[in-house]
């Protein structure tokens, strides 16, 4: 019965979207809510603070992001690393390093932290997945396969094709079989679509499956191709790139090729001299590793096999995703989880051949010697896993340089919503204005924003901040569907004859209007002088 106080029937986009997560998200939000109007002493109810209630239910969904991933982080740790091996390794302090550099990548990189507290589809599935990534870890295949499953009913159509990849490999590894997993995914796509359409369709006043007309329009009907194409290896040679920044450099490609240690054995044999060093005899370190001597890199004892059962799905996901012409790098977000546990992958596989060699040039420092020509390659060897490691630290931290860049430039891509909240502070102050003054106000406030503010920032929980403000105001919103035409869009100002006393619009000359707040947006960074440079991008304008 209170459908009618969100906006989604009059503006429902392009296709339907789920209503799941944000019920989820409420949820949890009146939990809240209660407990603290309980423990206010039943004063404080935050529903009365619009723009407070958006920032905490950002908060949630970003609370369950950072749990998904620490969740993975623990998983990946045990699964590299056993109980039975760290029970038998009791005696040592340290503690795998695996799971602490995955958060560390994963914090350091710009989108999936800006993204993870937004309400998308994409962030919803985000959770989903990377507790299955978890669950896959953990030595729990089928629990992956229902997650992937429910998401794709669910939150993401796209999410089928990590489905298929997954369990492709899962079959090939035999950690399923073909007739359980048939059986688990009838059993849970049954139960997730009767979940989604009884939900979604009370929501949409209609019966649907939102992520199956979302499926029909984007692959059948091949609509999503009307907001642009790109080409098929955009996601290899842009998106992932951007996504890891510099993290894909170095720390991926050493998640597979044990680089560290090929350099660690260059010279392994040459101190102990005779026929055997050159006939690949195995010789230990001083750290006691036991490396194999003249050893090539291409040989396959310098590859890290339990890499590709993981990564291999990711790309292939990623390659068949590349068919679809339309690209966003949000659609592979689901990706990163998996590329950021191999990159960890690398950077600790270089932390642990590091530490070995400082130890054995701090045993060679101490026991002195001679220093001849084989001795001092040797050193040399060591000494460049030592700064190979340091290589991936920086990474790390060009990455993190990278992300605050970034952050700095994306923080001034949402002019409306700035342009709303200077609203909000003009109209309140002619509010106090007026009532200090004992002026009348006049009886309704009538405001127009049109549809690029509310594609940059304007939401329904700043328009009720402003309606809290300012309680006599009525807003109007343009938009593209056909019913929402009858109000000035593409420039058509000709049809508001003046009914509107302030519009926030991209648009600065409107007649019989004055610009009275100038917003500024569309950033780009200025490599040369160093700055973000931005233009006039949006205009709040009061009726002369």
């Amino acid at each position: 019965e209170n459908i009618n106080v969100y906006d989604h029937l009059q503006y429902p986009g392009v296709v339907p979207r789920t209503f799941i997560g944000p019920i989820i998200l409420s949820s949890l939000l009146k939990l809240i809510t209660a407990l603290l109007y309980c423990s206010s002493g039943f004063v404080f109810n935050l529903f009365d603070h619009p723009l407070i209630v958006q920032s905490v239910a950002r908060g949630l969904l970003m609370a369950l992001n950072i749990h998904a991933f620490y969740r993975l982080a623990n998983a990946v740790d045990s699964y590299y690393y056993p109980q039975s091996k760290l029970q038998s390794q009791s005696h040592s302090k340290s503690q795998p390093l695996l799971g602490f550099y995955f958060l560390l990548i994963t914090a350091s990189q710009f989108h999936i932290p800006f993204y993870i507290s937004r309400m998308l589809p994409n962030i919803f599935a985000l959770v989903a997945i990377t507790h299955g990534y978890a669950e896959w870890f953990h030595h729990r295949p089928y629990n992956t396969l229902k997650i992937l499953i429910a998401t794709t009913v669910i939150f993401r159509c796209d999410v089928l094709l990590l489905l298929a990849t997954c369990a492709l490999s899962m079959l090939y590894q035999r950690q399923i079989t073909i007739v359980k997993a048939i059986k688990v995914g009838i059993i849970t796509g049954v139960l997730s679509l009767v979940c989604t359409v009884v939900i979604d369709s009370l929501l949409w006043q209609v019966i649907v499956w939102p992520e199956g007309m979302v499926f029909f329009a984007n692959t059948v009907e091949n609509q999503s191709v009307l907001y642009g194409k790109l080409p098929w290896y955009w996601y290899f040679v842009s998106a992932i790139p951007k996504g890891m920044i510099c993290t894909v450099v170095l720390l991926l490609p050493c998640s597979f090729v044990r680089l560290s240690q090929w350099l660690l054995t260059i010279g392994a044999g040459t101190e102990t001299g005779g026929e055997n060093g050159a006939q690949g005899s195995n010789t230990t370190s001083d750290s006691g590793v036991s490396l194999k001597r003249k050893t090539w890199l291409w040989d396959w004892d310098w590859w890290n096999t339990s890499v590709p059962k993981f990564l291999v799905p990711i790309l292939g996901f990623i390659a068949i995703y590349s068919i679809l012409p339309h690209k966003e790098i949000r659609f592979i977000f689901i990706a990163f989880p998996i590329l950021n546990v191999m990159a960890a992958k690398g950077i600790e596989s270089m932390h642990t051949v590091a530490v070995m060699a400082l130890k054995e040039l701090k045993g060679r420092r101490q026991e002195g010697g001679s220093s001849d020509h084989k001795r001092n390659v040797k050193s040399l060897n060591l000494v460049s896993v030592v700064v190979l490691f340091l290589g991936g630290i920086f990474t790390i931290f060009l990455t993190l340089v990278g992300n605050t860049i970034f952050i700095s430039v994306s923080a001034r891509n949402y002019p409306g919503g700035h342009a709303m909240y200077a609203l909000i502070n003009r109209l309140e102050k002619e509010r106090t204005e007026h009532h200090n003054h004992h002026q009348h106000q006049q009886d309704q406030v009538n405001v127009y924003v049109d549809v690029a503010s509310a594609m940059s920032g304007v939401s329904l929980f700043g328009q009720r901040a402003l309606i809290q403000r300012c309680p006599n105001c009525n807003i109007v919103k343009g938009g593209y569907e056909m019913e929402n035409s009858v109000s000035p869009i593409n420039g058509n100002w000709s049809s508001i004859n003046g009914e509107f006393e302030y519009i926030v619009s991209e648009q600065s000359d409107i007649k019989g209007y004055q610009a009275l707040d100038v917003i500024p947006g569309h950033p780009r960074m200025n490599l040369k002088k160093f700055h973000i440079d931005t233009i006039d991008a949006m205009f709040v304008l009061k009726k002369e």
